[in-house]
């Protein structure tokens, strides 16, 4: 799984998973905080922005210490693209089913926005990574089997 090999840290994919992921958790951070207005709206989606952006790095940052290297290096648009698109799925499945309890404890709306956010950014750029492992050990695979 650990690859000594690494090849370089790619900071556009990092920002580009973390851009993603704000993205997705921000869109359902104002969703989620709609019944506080506009300034619950702003409120919400700023914290949902943020928890996305810190998981999705972090979620690239383990990626990348757990993965082995992709053929292709990822590049900015491909990363956030990905990512906005997972985390905004993620983002407003787990926020319907947390909604309930959201509107009956409004003084844990700030935290589970955040934490909430920051798991679904963790979890889309994690996806990305299993994704660009499995696609490096089938292209691997391809190339062992075409040495015979």
């Amino acid at each position: 799984m650990s690859n000594r090999n690494k090849g370089p840290w790619s900071w556009g994919a990092a920002l580009g998973r973390g851009t993603g992921g704000a993205l997705g958790a921000g869109a359902a951070g104002v969703a989620m905080a709609s019944f506080g207005g506009p300034a619950g709206m702003l409120l919400g989606g700023a914290i949902g922005a943020t928890g996305g952006f810190v998981g999705g790095f972090l979620g690239y940052a383990l990626g990348y210490a757990w993965d082995d290297p992709p053929e292709v290096t990822e590049l900015f648009g491909s990363a956030a693209l990905y990512t906005s698109v997972v985390s905004a799925v993620l983002a407003t499945v787990f926020g319907f089913l947390a909604w309930e309890r959201m509107a009956a404890h409004p003084e844990s709306l700030i935290t589970g926005t955040f934490a909430m956010s920051a798991l679904v950014g963790f979890i889309s750029a994690m996806s990305r990574s299993l994704i660009d492992d499995m696609r490096a050990s089938a292209i691997r695979k391809d190339r062992k089997y075409d040495a015979y």
